[in-house]
């Protein structure tokens, strides 16, 4: 059996190495910016909920890791307030200079979850998850943790 040309081995290393790089990018680079004209950080009128993965520029495995899993319990716990918009999921870098605000927003020293309840545009109500840490290995209870924050966030619209 012939053995393939040097160029055709070292294109078809390139092209597996690129659909790694595409896929690594996709699954853990950042999110993507919003469309011209729009803000994630201006919420519509009325009351809305936002869970918030705050992190930095330097993304190591612990840090995706609750990234994702805070992804899931958002997803997991709250379907139908997802697709009604009274809930959304985001991930902020605050090492940017237009997320530098959030540091003395929210007192960040460091990646954590925050869950913010807004109405008619303005935060009014706000709470630091930093638990998130010590239970990223146990993803049941870490997902209870932060449903349950979410809940009492949500309720809030149903007590106003």
């Amino acid at each position: 059996m012939n053995k393939p040309p040097k160029v055709l081995q070292i294109a078809l290393l390139a092209l597996a190495f690129a659909g790694v790089v595409v896929w690594a990018w996709r699954s853990f680079g950042p999110a993507p910016a919003p469309a011209a004209g729009t803000s994630q950080s201006a919420p519509e009128p009325g009351h809305l909920v936002l869970v918030t993965y705050f992190t930095t520029g330097q993304r190591c495995p612990a840090c995706l890791k609750i990234e994702r899993q805070t992804r899931e319990a958002v997803h997991a716990g709250f379907p139908a307030e997802l697709a009604a918009g009274a809930i959304r999921f985001r991930t902020i870098n605050f090492d940017r200079p237009e997320n530098k605000h959030f540091i003395d927003d929210y007192g960040l020293a460091f990646k954590t979850v925050v869950v913010s309840e807004h109405r008619h545009g303005k935060v009014v109500k706000w709470e630091r998850y930093d638990q998130v840490w010590d239970l990223a290995g146990e993803p049941e209870a870490f997902a209870a943790f932060l449903q349950k924050g979410i809940r009492s966030h949500l309720k809030a619209e149903t007590d106003a």
